[in-house]
């Protein structure tokens, strides 16, 4: 406890999930808590790796992708297909960091633009994002981000 009286917060460390890997099936479990129809099951072996936000050994957090077709291109593009925190880490960086770090993965691997689908735009758009026209669920939107300079 700090000096008023609050718990203290545990760094957070992002940890590639490989396959096969416990971490990987407790990801999902967390993702089909907000999800139920998510799955790993035949994530494709092209895509980034997931993302696991850890504290204190505890899982609190992840990231993991997809490719699904652009809204305004005729190409799949890489998408963020799950972004989740738990609750009692929302507002400590998590989420933050583990779209920086999908960001920079990205980039890495040559790609030109990353997108999500999602119902906190205003969250992206704070990192950088922009919004694009797309067909979207009343309450969603797509966002982008150019990973290219210039």
């Amino acid at each position: 406890m700090n000096r008023r009286n609050e718990p203290e917060v545990m760094p957070i460390v992002l940890a590639e999930c490989k396959p096969g890997a416990v971490m990987l099936d407790e990801l999902e479990a967390l993702f089909q808590s907000q999800w139920p129809d998510f799955t790993f099951d035949g994530y494709s072996s092209e895509l980034l790796r997931p993302v696991a936000a850890i504290s204190n050994e505890q899982l609190v957090g992840g990231l993991a992708f997809t490719f699904y077709p652009h809204p305004n291109a005729c190409h799949d593009a890489l998408w963020v297909n799950a972004l989740f925190v738990v609750s009692g880490f929302r507002g400590s960086g998590a989420a933050r960091r583990l779209i920086a770090n999908a960001i920079n993965e990205a980039a890495g691997q040559g790609y030109s633009e990353l997108l999500a689908y999602t119902h906190i735009p205003d969250f992206y758009k704070r990192l950088g994002w922009r919004q694009i026209e797309a067909q979207s669920e009343p309450g969603h939107s797509v966002m982008s981000i150019s990973l290219t300079a210039g």
